[in-house]
């Protein structure tokens, strides 16, 4: 056989070995995951069970954290051949429904405005934002629907006993932005300024002692009005 060509033979094998490298583990272990689950971790990574322990393709596990958008940051290391995959998670800060005539979508989005999943909900209790297909335009969120987020986030920082209390701002019809409250019947609608957070507070005060809710309360920057009371 030329020497040549052997060598260039030799030296594709290595080269082939090295893309599909393994790595032979006894175990697994994770550390950091508070939302994620492992299967979300290993699903489609070349994985399987041996005698000798458990085989794992690391380039495609690595592959595979790099594209989990709900990752900020993760290190994969083995020691005394243990494989340590340790993660860190984005934090959601709130859901925005995508509101379509024929399919519709869920996305789970943090504090940087950016889209960290798609479909899959990772944490519950959520305020969510009601958007349209036309405010989302592949991963960029329309600037109407940041200064909703935006809002949101003001309330957090500064009036958290009602933030916890929103269930859902609607904010696909840019002329009338609706607030929803847990367990309350009212729509609010609402301008987004920090004096209709007060009304809000103060009118759901004033609802709660009544025991009675209107079905719609316009809220702008006069006296809010009560276009529907609730029907009994």
């Amino acid at each position: 056989m030329n020497k040549k060509f052997f060598f260039l033979f030799v030296l594709s094998l290595f080269f082939v070995r090295n893309l599909y490298a393994e790595d032979l583990v006894k175990a697994i272990k994770f550390e950091g995951l508070n939302n994620l689950t492992k299967y979300e971790i290993v699903k489609d990574v070349k994985i399987s069970s041996t005698s000798d322990g458990i085989l794992i393709d690391t380039d495609s596990l690595k592959n595979r954290l790099s594209k989990l958008l709900f990752i900020k940051n993760f290190t994969v290391i083995i020691r005394d051949k243990v494989m340590i995959i340790s993660i860190i998670e984005k934090e959601p800060l709130l859901l925005l429904y995508v509101r379509g005539k024929k399919k519709s979508l869920f996305l789970e989005v943090d504090k940087n405005n950016e889209i960290i999943s798609k479909n899959k909900i990772h944490k519950s209790k959520l305020p969510i934002i009601v958007i349209s297909k036309k405010q989302l335009k592949g991963e960029m969120i329309d600037f109407n629907v940041v200064d909703t987020i935006d809002f949101l986030k003001f309330i957090k920082q500064n009036y958290l006993n009602l933030y916890n209390e929103i269930e859902e701002i609607d904010c696909s019809n840019l002329i009338k932005i609706k607030l929803k409250l847990k367990n309350r019947n009212t729509n609010f609608f609402i301008k987004l300024n920090e004096k209709t957070i007060i009304k809000i507070i103060y009118l759901t005060g004033y609802f709660d002692r009544l025991g009675l809710y209107p079905d719609n309360v316009s809220v702008d920057d006069k006296m809010p009005s009560i276009i529907d009371r609730h029907k009994e």
